[in-house]
């Protein structure tokens, strides 16, 4: 009975716990192969140069290396769906330095800008959200979507994807791959997509 117990326990180890590692990373695979499906965009950015709250030149090159969520909006609002969403992505991903937000504001209100920063972030000098105003240089980019959607840029300055800040579901999705993609980062893997024309 003894030997019949240690093979059980022997298979277990040889088989059952191989295949289930199989299956979990078998799972994994296919989502972030599912996530990389859905990023079908391939718009690049054109080079801009906008001064952010704090007075700092932003520009495309500062972006490369790590994700960016650029969002454009009318005049600043709190409760706007474009500055809601990226608040939440703000709180949960800022602290990487992998993952920046940038929102261009056409009206632009630097007091109520930095009064809101200071209430969400006591640290908004050197945050990850940038502010930015000047000629608008993302009407390209968001010319075919309709209002109230952000943008998800790759490491490479590259627009992957849009997403309905207004639709929690959307958002939901976007952190997702935001944390599929931004936290290999952070273990200095830097993940650049390809082109089509490179696959």
């Amino acid at each position: 009975m003894k030997k019949v117990v240690q093979f059980a326990a022997l298979g277990l180890m040889l088989v059952f716990f191989p295949l289930g590692s199989w299956y979990y990373l078998r799972m994994g695979y296919n989502e972030r192969k599912g996530a990389l499906d859905e990023l079908k965009y391939e718009i690049p950015l054109t080079n801009f140069q906008l001064l952010d709250q704090t007075g700092k030149v932003i520009q495309k090159s500062d972006l490369e290396g790590g994700y960016s969520v650029i969002g454009t909006v009318d005049e600043f609002d709190a409760n706007d769906p474009i500055i809601q969403a990226s608040e939440g992505l703000f709180d949960e991903f800022a602290t990487s330095k992998k993952m920046t937000l940038i929102t261009h504001v056409e009206s632009y209100d630097s007091l109520a800008i930095v009064n809101y920063l200071n209430q969400i972030n006591q640290d908004s000098i050197s945050s990850e959200w940038h502010f930015v105003r000047g000629v608008a240089p993302f009407a390209a980019v968001f010319e075919e979507q309709p209002e109230n959607y952000l943008a998800l840029v790759d490491t490479s300055g590259v627009v992957r994807n849009y997403y309905n800040a207004a639709d929690g579901k959307e958002v939901g999705d976007m952190a997702k791959h935001i944390a599929m993609f931004v936290m290999p980062l952070l273990r200095d893997a830097e993940l650049v997509f390809k082109r089509k024309e490179e696959k």
